[in-house]
């Protein structure tokens, strides 16, 4: 929140006390509450602050405000990670994170067995806790290319394709795609016209000559490559 917001916070949260019969909140437990909101709209917060008023029938808590929050911490929901994960091992060519592979892990055991439920219900339990704890420490999810199995041809192309759905979904960033990919593409014989149009538009768009924005991503993509 900049300085704007945190004014107009600490009016939404008087008026919340104030409607509640308490005295204005402490500076330190301002800071409390900006902790929980920080990073989102003010419009994103006074919705929540609107529905948990709404449902709520005892003096209001941050955990009961936020729960009406999006999640932007940037993690993959259970359902979706256990849908997005392939099975068997990670052959198929995609994007994952290391709360994923962690969690695979642990239903391993029901995969093998072919027992599909348990190994889903164990891996989204094991999910959820290395996430929560992952929110805790304050840690990003890093997204990184996997696809054991397949000969070397096939996994450049099927990397090339994951990086251009990974970066479309917010996954990882152009400074890290765009010079991978480009590389990538330099690599294919008879490289698709459609992709080489595609990254030199991304170029464009980000104002910079492939080559400079190759020379400026090459601490990335030594980092998560």
């Amino acid at each position: 929140m900049n300085n704007e917001d945190k004014k107009e916070f600490s009016k939404i949260l008087g008026s919340v006390f104030e409607a509640y019969g308490r005295k204005p909140p402490t500076r330190d437990a301002m800071q409390i509450w900006w902790s929980v909101f920080d990073g989102h709209d003010m419009d994103v917060v006074r919705n929540a602050f609107s529905l948990a008023v709404r449902e709520s029938t005892e003096f209001l808590v941050p955990a009961a405000v936020a729960k009406f929050l999006p999640d932007i911490s940037g993690f993959m929901p259970p359902e979706e990670a256990w849908a997005h994960i392939p099975r068997g091992g990670f052959d198929a060519g995609r994007y994952v994170t290391e709360q994923m592979m962690a969690a695979y892990g642990t239903a391993s055991d029901d995969l093998r067995d072919g027992n599909l439920v348990g190994a889903k219900i164990s891996f989204i339990a094991s999910y959820k806790r290395i996430v929560q704890e992952a929110k805790v420490k304050g840690e990003k999810p890093k997204w990184f290319f996997s696809a054991s199995g397949v000969c070397y041809e096939d996994q450049q192309q099927e990397k090339l394709s994951a990086t251009k759905r990974a970066l479309e979904a917010g996954w990882i960033t152009e400074s890290y795609a765009l010079p991978l990919m480009e590389q990538l593409v330099d690599q294919q014989e008879q490289p698709d016209p459609r992709m080489v149009e595609f990254i030199q538009s991304k170029f464009k768009l980000i104002g910079n000559g492939s080559q400079e924005t190759s020379k400026e991503s090459s601490q990335s993509l030594e980092e998560l490559g």
